[in-house]
């Protein structure tokens, strides 16, 4: 479900929705970048996990964010900074070859997904993940306050969010070939933080 639609708001009303800097800071945290790392991030909006994954790798490394949408595909390129590339692209069919990157990222994007899009997207990205690399993953979970559920119940008869409101992350991941999976503590009791390997030598 491309969201190509908000892009020329989508850095403006992210903060707004508790989506900001410190969020952003506590999902590159998980990923234990280091200089000379190459990351992925999928569905990525305007841009800016990517833009902080290229600082964080320097110019040793380099960083790659995808998205089904034209128009943030395009307001990412307006931003661009050294090391931060941006493609127009599908998770489900990641123009890259197996093994291509350290680290990978998929934050608030995984709930646009139908559930067999989800399977085969995971698919992919650890298909391109070397042996021992990471995905870092933040989506709606189980909401953790019983406020939450009268806000978001009716989004469980709504396919590609169900899963999530279920708690099925984890299991997603695990179908994909992550081990292990590990969540890491919610943001705003309603989305969930999860780091998954892909096993092999480091």
């Amino acid at each position: 479900m491309p969201l190509g639609w908000a892009a020329p708001i989508y850095d403006w009303y992210c903060p707004k929705l508790g989506l900001g800097p410190k969020f952003r800071a506590a999902t590159i945290a998980l990923a234990k970048l280091r200089p000379g790392m190459k990351v992925l991030e999928v569905g990525c909006g305007t841009g800016v996990l990517t833009r902080l994954a290229a600082a964080a790798v320097g110019p040793q490394g380099a960083a790659v964010g995808i998205d089904p949408a034209p128009e943030m595909i395009a307001v990412a390129r307006q931003k661009a900074e050294a090391g931060a590339q941006f493609r127009l692209a599908v998770i489900e069919d990641l123009p890259f070859a197996d093994a291509s990157f350290d680290v990978a990222f998929a934050s608030a994007m995984l709930h646009h997904l139908p559930p067999a899009t989800k399977d085969a997207g995971l698919r992919e990205v650890f298909r391109v993940l070397r042996p021992g690399g990471r995905l870092v993953v933040v989506d709606l979970d189980r909401p953790a306050n019983p406020l939450w559920w009268l806000l978001f119940f009716p989004l469980l008869a709504w396919p590609m969010t169900a899963s999530n409101l279920r708690g099925e992350i984890p299991g997603f991941l695990a179908r994909a070939g992550f081990a292990p999976v590990v969540r890491h503590g919610r943001w705003l009791q309603l989305l969930s933080f999860w780091t998954a390997d892909k096993g092999g030598a480091s």
